[in-house]
């Protein structure tokens, strides 16, 4: 947990309860010493946080409270967000959309314009750019500014990798491997998911060179117990890149082929139709290519 980040959860609860930063300094601080903490400048003792936090009527453990809700808060919001998603609920999105906007015009907790951009890219996902480069720039600002990652950030880092420049991404995930297997799961499978749709992504626009960039790089993470359906994946897509390969092209046939068999025998049966139809669409394709 980053000071800014506590700095930003005192913030906004002072704000919230209509008290000014001179009201929260009392006798304990000055002003400008509020100002810097709630903007993760400066480090504060226990002695202070707990006088500061007494001006604003919190005492330590109901400000611990507020931070590990908020953090459950959050996980709980990528979580709908990924969900409104994958179900294309464009238009809860847009209600999450506005809310966000209006968040961070009220306390300008970075978190909300974060939160607000993630949407943004998602609702217009099939514009190039979905969003602006501003935009971009203030979520690496943010990813690098905020230290110590929590498990939002991570979230966060796999739901906004499709705007990110590559260079930032292949930073980024050059330190989450020597991390990755103390990362709880959920994290190890958004991870996961996320670098899987850029390798769909090249697929759809027919790169191969940037496919196989992505698929060397997701090799490098485990797939965690129990995800049957991630490792029957990654060989689908393994496959896909082979027949786009022409001199690959039977090789990969046979491995997808192979999987869509494997989906079947699980009892992943809409799985496999669909990967069947998908299959059917692309020899299509590359056959007249």
């Amino acid at each position: 947990m980053t000071k800014r980040y506590v700095g930003e959860i005192f913030q906004e609860i002072r704000k919230n309860r209509g008290l000014t930063i001179t009201e929260a300094a009392g006798k304990a601080v000055d002003r400008s010493f509020i100002s810097k903490f709630e903007n993760g400048q400066t480090d504060i003792s226990l002695t202070k946080l707990i006088q500061i936090l007494h001006n604003i009527g919190l005492t330590l453990s109901e400000f611990s409270e507020e931070i590990t809700q908020n953090e459950n808060n959050l996980e709980m919001f990528l979580t709908r967000v990924g969900t409104l998603f994958h179900s294309r609920n464009f238009e809860s999105l847009k209600e999450m959309q506005l809310s966000q906007k209006i968040h961070w015009q009220q306390t300008h907790n970075k978190i909300y314009k974060v939160n607000f951009i993630l949407i943004s890219s998602l609702i217009n996902i099939n514009q190039n750019p979905s969003v602006s480069p501003a935009n971009v720039q203030y979520i690496v600002n943010y990813l690098f500014d905020v230290g110590e990652w929590r498990c939002y950030e991570y979230q966060l880092f796999s739901r906004v990798i499709h705007i990110l420049p590559i260079n930032i991404i292949d930073y980024y995930l050059s330190i989450i491997v020597t991390k990755y297997n103390d990362l709880d799961k959920a994290i190890q499978v958004a991870i996961i998911k996320s670098l899987e749709n850029r390798i769909v992504l090249a697929i759809d626009n027919n790169d191969l060179k940037f496919g196989n960039h992505w698929y060397q790089v997701l090799l490098k993470f485990d797939i965690p117990d129990g995800e049957a359906y991630l490792t029957i994946k990654r060989k689908l897509l393994l496959g896909m890149l082979y027949i786009m390969d022409s001199r690959e092209r039977s090789r990969g046939i046979h491995v997808v082929q192979q999987q869509i068999a494997l989906l079947r025998e699980i009892g992943f049966v809409r799985m496999a139709a669909y990967h069947q139809d998908q299959l059917d669409q692309f020899i299509q394709v590359h056959h007249k290519k």
